[in-house]
């Protein structure tokens, strides 16, 4: 699982070209917002998880630690496109997903550190 979010943070890096950002800042205070709430979602789906499973990683704590912040980053992303006067932000989006592979990481590693 630990390459599934890999590979979700890399994915939403390539998809958020120059190109497609239209003029966004890829570092900006909206987008340390972004970062921090995937993280604090990640982190949080993955220990809820952990927990519900008795401290079983077998990658179910990855998979829902990274649709707890992937899957609202999608809906404001989807809110914003419908709403008149904003946009859907690959770059929002981006750092959803640096947020979710950062906090997933840091979980991890502190559950490993603290296991009995």
């Amino acid at each position: 699982m630990k390459a599934v979010a890999a590979l979700t943070a890399a994915a939403l890096l390539a998809a958020a070209s120059p190109r497609l950002a239209r003029g966004e800042e890829f570092l900006s205070r909206d987008k340390y917002w972004h970062g921090l709430a995937g993280m604090t979602l990640a982190s949080t789906g993955f220990g809820v998880t952990l927990a519900l499973q008795e401290g079983d990683s077998t990658g179910i704590p990855w998979a829902v630690g990274a649709a707890s912040a992937l899957v609202p980053g999608l809906l404001k992303e989807g809110i914003d496109a419908a709403t008149p006067g904003n946009r859907f932000s690959w770059m929002d989006l981006c750092w959803d997903g640096i947020g979710a592979a950062v906090g997933l990481t840091v979980a991890q590693l502190l559950w490993l550190a603290f296991r009995e």
